[in-house]
């Protein structure tokens, strides 16, 4: 029964947020945005307790206002941003089905440098999203139980800044459509800013134990279907970049319909017949996307406290001209508050919180225009750039953890533990640079 129940779930999100991307805030998207949460709640597991509480805060700020609209609004993003996450699934299955796997694991097998993994693990990770880490990491065996491959280590490290500039990660639409005077290449060069340094940290200045074992079971397979399948994994990623960059057509658009229907022509190519296409298809809609409950309801409380923050009236809690002079007029008061913010967020993400889920604290921030929406931005970047390796429950902390036989506790707080306390610092600093600078 609650299996049932989680799949109209998801079919409920996925029309709310469908229909809200392609024609806003209406009262068919609001009914279906609200019965696929209804769905969530009454099929409710324990580790959503926090995300529940948060939307039953968000639902008394709401409540305050007393307006169908609010309501209205309020329910639509919250599917709009849920179903980002849907819609990025069908880059994983396009990637899993294809023969880019096995290119990328013979061609990693051949070179181990520091730099060469790490590049390979965020262009990858850039490219191919959480599928990318999962074959790179699953051609390494690690006979050490207790230790752990550099070129894992790089890997992972490498891919934790990848999403933050991602054409089709979720948290690219999310920042385009939270700070809409920001455009893709703007997200980019606040991302590579980030990168540079965090590069040269992972690959120069930490020392990692040396023991790599590549595995010797790599079958050959057809280098025709390989090439081919490079070639399509790069025009797919250049076609969302091009839609994205050189069209005014909605990122939300872009994300939820576009992207899904590319990633499908993908899974045409790489498949030998149509029956393996509508197989793997099958498999995607009934297993692979109602096992993404958690991350999609993650998403949707974001989007949720994204819509009630974002128009939350501040007169009502505290003497806005005050609290604005007292900030705006010093550029020390500001720094202060906004290592505060991010030490916040970092601070939470050591519960496995999604880091997307301050988005709407970050955008109420911006609109009180105590700093600049590039200043609010970088926030984001450093924060969702450390999750993966700072959180135990972080997506990829998960999959590297299982790939090695380690806990996640162990690589968050051992083995990433001094480069997550550096790129701390390094990130503050970047981000005070770009408050200032601002």
């Amino acid at each position: 029964m609650r299996l049932t129940i989680n799949h109209f779930a998801i079919l409920f999100i996925s029309l709310g947020g469908l229909m809200g991307s392609m024609f806003g805030v209406s009262f068919f998207a609001f009914i279906f945005s609200f019965l696929g949460l209804l769905c969530f709640l009454f099929s409710m597991q324990k580790k959503e307790f926090f995300l529940w509480l948060l939307l039953a805060f968000s639902l008394l700020l709401l409540f305050q206002k007393g307006t169908l609209l609010a309501f209205e609004k309020a329910f639509v993003l919250s599917c709009v941003f849920g179903t980002l996450m849907i819609a990025i699934s069908f880059v994983a299955l396009a990637a899993n089905n294809s023969h880019i796997k096995f290119l990328l694991q013979r061609f990693f097998s051949k070179k181990r440098s520091n730099v060469f993994s790490y590049v390979l693990g965020h262009i990858s990770g850039a490219l191919l999203n959480l599928s990318g880490l999962l074959i790179l990491v699953s051609s390494l065996e690690n006979k050490d139980q207790k230790s752990l491959s550099k070129n894992v280590i790089l890997i992972h490290r490498g891919f934790s800044f990848a999403p933050a500039w991602s054409p089709y990660s979720y948290f690219t639409p999310i920042i385009l459509l939270t700070f809409s005077n920001i455009k893709w290449f703007d997200l980019v060069l606040v991302a590579f800013t980030f990168i540079i340094p965090i590069f040269v940290l992972s690959c120069f200045i930490l020392k990692t134990k040396e023991q790599t074992n590549i595995s010797n079971d790599l079958i050959q397979k057809n280098a025709i279907k390989e090439k081919k399948a490079l070639i399509y994994a790069v025009l797919f990623c250049l076609s969302i970049i091009s839609i994205m960059s050189f069209s005014n057509i909605s990122s939300k658009v872009i994300i939820h319909w576009i992207l899904p229907s590319l990633a499908l022509i993908w899974l045409v190519l790489e498949s030998r017949k149509l029956a393996d296409f509508f197989n793997n298809t099958k498999k995607h809609f009934i297993l692979t996307i109602p096992s993404l409950r958690f991350e999609i309801l993650a998403l949707c409380t974001a989007g949720f406290l994204t819509s009630v923050f974002a128009d939350i009236n501040l007169n009502q809690y505290l003497n806005y001209s005050e609290f604005e002079t007292l900030f705006k007029n010093s550029i020390f008061n500001t720094s202060l508050l906004i290592i505060l913010m991010f030490t916040s967020i970092v601070s939470v993400m050591f519960l496995g919180i999604n880091p997307i889920l301050f988005v709407g604290i970050v955008s109420w921030g911006a609109n009180m225009e105590l700093y600049s929406s590039i200043t609010a931005v970088s926030i984001l970047v450093g924060s969702w750039g450390m999750f993966s390796t700072l959180s135990p429950f972080a997506a990829a902390n998960l999959v590297v953890a299982r790939a090695s036989s380690l806990s996640g506790n162990i690589l968050s707080f051992k083995i990433n533990k001094n480069y997550n306390i550096i790129t701390y610092f390094i990130c503050v600093i970047i981000i005070l640079c770009f408050h200032i600078l601002s």
